[in-house]
Parts: C-alpha cells; structure tokens; sequence
C-alpha cells in the first residue's frame, strides 16, 4: 500500500489505491464505504461516483467523516486524494 502519513490524522493516498487498503491504513471497518459505493473499488473512483464528476484540485468530498480533498486530478481520473479524519 503505497499512501503518506501527514499526521495522526491526515494521509495521502494515490487516486488508484483500493478502498479496502484504505480501511486497512485508517484503521476503520468501511461498512459504510461498502453499502454506499456502486462499481467503484477505488479511492478516486468512490470520489467521482459520490460527486457526479471529477473533482478538481483542492475540491473536497466528506463521507463518514473522513474529508477527502483532491490534490492532483486531470480529465479522466483523481490521480492524489488527502484523506483527513475528523479529530475527536
């Protein structure tokens, strides 16, 4: 799993990193993600099917308390994704 750990509660994963390997690296169970999610099986997939579109750079997504802002996209796909936990 290739990602960076900003912080405790911040990482950057590339667009193509599977979601079940960010469950594994947020340390969450993504029920959520796996109810709502429809072909995607991507990060930057699930972004583009929640927003309609892709996102530009630095236009955000929150789902299930997790904000994931687009760092780096082009036309046809988000390539880097900053994920920032909500701090409790």
């Amino acid at each position: 799993i290739v990602y960076t750990k900003i912080d405790d509660t911040t990482y950057l994963f590339e667009g193509k990193t599977a979601l079940v390997d960010l469950y594994k690296v947020l340390e969450i169970d993504g029920k959520e993600f796996e109810q709502s999610k429809g072909d995607s099986e991507t990060i930057g997939g699930f972004i583009v099917e929640h927003a309609g579109r892709i996102l530009k750079n630095n236009e955000y997504l929150i789902f299930d308390d997790i904000k994931f802002i687009v760092e780096s996209s082009d036309k046809r796909r988000v390539k880097m994704v900053k994920a920032v936990l909500k701090e409790n």
